[in-house]
């Protein structure tokens, strides 16, 4: 296929790169990125399929543990995604950008992407993407000292992700609920 149409195997290569993922198959995925963006540069592909590329990319060199080659990624493809008009695959670009600006102790930055990306989500009506982010950022405030305040926010949580029925969001924000009730001394 990728003889025949080049630049439809690197529109399909994120895809490809999820499936391998999924799959727990982080190496293949990393290989299938690498390529997908050597193609898509190599080709002159719009910049918002080599943004789609690199934040692949991004994603699975955060699962490798190539946080600093994940950051570089993922700021390029904010870069290139801002003015594309997709703000979806800018969203995602954000997110991974936040990710691998925790990994890297870039705490404040961090925070700051986990901001804009939540404003955005907001922006866009994606409710379960907004209500994910206030739950990442209520977990901030206990690295802040305030865990009563993450506890209130993330309980907040709790209820939207029930109301949509989102059993993995549930459970994942009991668990940080958890924590910052332990913070608070209480169980």
């Amino acid at each position: 296929a990728a003889s025949g149409d080049p630049l439809g195997a690197v529109i399909a290569a994120p895809a490809r790169s999820a499936a391998l993922r999924g799959l727990g198959r982080f190496d293949a995925a990393l290989e299938a990125d690498r390529w997908a963006v050597a193609q898509a540069r190599a080709l002159g592909a719009a910049d918002v399929v080599l943004g789609r590329c690199l934040n692949n990319l991004a994603m699975s060199e955060l699962l490798t543990g190539a946080t600093e080659l994940a950051y570089e990624a993922a700021s390029e493809a904010v870069s290139l995604l801002r003015p594309s008009g997709d703000r979806y695959v800018y969203l995602a670009a954000l997110r991974q950008l936040a990710s691998a600006a925790t990994g890297l102790g870039r705490r404040g930055e961090a925070i700051e992407l986990l901001r804009r990306s939540r404003d955005l989500a907001a922006a866009l009506g994606d409710e379960l993407g907004r209500t994910s982010l206030d739950r990442d950022l209520a977990v901030s405030r206990i690295g802040d000292g305030d865990p009563a305040a993450a506890a209130a926010a993330l309980e907040r949580c709790l209820a939207a992700f029930e109301q949509m029925e989102i059993p993995s969001g549930q459970a994942t924000t009991l668990t940080m609920l958890a924590r910052a009730y332990d913070e608070l001394g209480r169980a």
